[in-house]
């Protein structure tokens, strides 16, 4: 997974910022640290700039972002994480609202599968495929933990700005639940 090409600019700050050179710049300061307080006298230059070197070569690297994408959920442990989901929050929610989260189970249940089929054919672009994912992922957990941290009295007469009460979910076709 590549993305759009760095500039020169980009890759020096990226450089600059990284663990690498930070631990490169403190090794190289206790080095002249060393040289002012007389340890060292010939070559200090030399060591000085060795260990910046081993700073710099010698810190472990981690893609982070490459972490992330081998550990990519597979469609049905997505579906898996959906159910999971609907089952734990199905006692906190009003009866409006849990019947909108089944309808939104209904159809990650029934997309998810097709998902990368769906994908490779154009039917769905990658970034609405994203979505879906991340819906599973983040939105729809995030959204519902949100819900549920409100106190059940707040959540059924505090108006929100559309007039609803956090307690009236919308209409699945109305994209109040998924932030897009």
């Amino acid at each position: 997974m590549t993305g759009p090409a760095l500039t020169a600019g980009q890759r020096l700050q990226l450089f600059l910022y990284g663990t690498g050179n930070i631990a490169g710049c403190v090794l190289a300061m206790g080095g002249l640290g060393l040289f002012f307080a007389g340890v060292i006298h010939a070559y200090w230059w030399l060591i000085v700039a060795g260990l910046y070197g081993a700073g710099v070569l010698g810190w472990p690297r981690s893609d982070l972002a490459e972490t992330a994408a081998q550990t990519e959920l597979s469609t049905e442990q997505l579906a898996q994480q959906v159910r999971k989901l609907v089952d734990s929050v199905a006692q906190g929610l009003p009866k409006d609202a849990l019947e909108v989260l089944h309808e939104i189970q209904a159809t990650l249940s029934e997309m998810l599968p097709r998902l990368q089929e769906m994908k490779d054919r154009g039917a769905i672009s990658a970034k609405d495929s994203f979505t879906v994912i991340e819906t599973v992922r983040r939105y729809l957990p995030d959204t519902l933990a949100a819900y549920l941290r409100l106190p059940r009295f707040y959540a059924q007469v505090q108006p929100l700005a559309d007039g609803r009460t956090a307690s009236q979910p919308c209409s699945i076709n109305y994209a109040c639940w998924i932030p897009l």
